[in-house]
């Protein structure tokens, strides 16, 4: 064989070994593109555990609540209420009770119990009435728009706002506005919208905070359908979602709902009652 015959076989061969070896090679690095690739949820998206939420059953004790149908509004929002706490903590996240029985808290001591938990969402669970009419039915959310930050001094620390700064916390509407659509999408309950307020709770916790009228205890086929346990299940799980879709969204973005306030708003006198009529 002549020497360039011979070059010639080399080079040929050399260029099909190296064929086969990057074939060989590619299955090895798709893998690794691959995994690079792929989503891994992180210990922050996993972690609702961290996590606190104040769940207040209205009424209680001496204070029975509204009533209808042979059922007292204290008894019904710590049965709603404690359904709900069984799903947030099967989702991981911390849940607070301001009672878990037959017993009259004020409301001044429900809002410093929430705060000294420094939750990072509250809900106030309750039934309505309309003392005028038997028709009336339907789903009320409350929030607190006059809820400021000036007292707040572990969120400003936490997000850093300078204390002279002047903001407004608006996350209690956000909060009212997607529990109130996951309760109705989940129950059917007609809208009857959320609502500004000034109700003691909902005003004087250092968190988001929503107060919920679930329905009408002076509407007979309401107040029989929120007696019925299926109705309660479905109820406290669209709230429970709810929740968690908001805690997920305030960590992703912790300023979210946090505004600047160049004008002052007259604070109203804190309401006496805790969202009855």
């Amino acid at each position: 064989m002549s020497l360039g015959l011979a070059i010639r076989y080399a080079a040929a061969y050399a260029a099909y070994a190296g064929a086969v070896i990057c074939l060989m090679q590619i299955p090895s690095i798709w893998a690794k593109q691959t995994a690079a690739l792929t989503y891994v949820p992180t210990d922050e998206s996993r972690a609702m555990h961290e996590f606190t939420v104040v769940l207040d059953a209205g009424h209680g004790g001496v204070d029975g609540g509204t009533q209808g149908e042979g059922i007292l509004e204290k008894n019904l929002s710590l049965a709603i209420t404690k359904r709900l706490e069984k799903h947030l903590a099967a989702a991981g996240i911390r849940t607070v009770l301001t009672r878990r029985d037959d017993t009259y808290v004020s409301l001044e001591k429900r809002t410093d119990f929430a705060n000294r938990h420094q939750p990072d969402a509250f809900v106030s669970i309750h039934l309505n009435a309309d003392a005028n009419s038997g028709e009336t039915s339907g789903l009320e959310t409350y929030y607190c728009s006059r809820k400021r930050l000036g007292d707040m001094m572990r969120l400003r620390e936490r997000l850093g706002v300078p204390k002279e700064e002047n903001i407004r916390d608006k996350r209690s509407q956000w909060l009212a506005d997607i529990l109130h659509h996951d309760i109705r999408k989940a129950t059917g309950s007609e809208d009857r919208g959320t609502r500004d307020s000034n109700y003691l709770v909902v005003m004087h916790t250092e968190c988001p905070a929503v107060l919920i009228e679930c329905g009408y205890l002076t509407n007979t086929d309401e107040a029989r359908r929120l007696q019925d346990e299926a109705h309660q299940e479905k109820l406290a799980t669209a709230v429970a979602a709810g929740l968690e879709k908001f805690l997920l969204a305030t960590r992703m973005n912790p300023r979210r709902g946090i505004e600047r306030n160049s004008m002052t708003v007259a604070m109203p006198a804190p309401a006496l009652h805790d969202g009855n009529p």
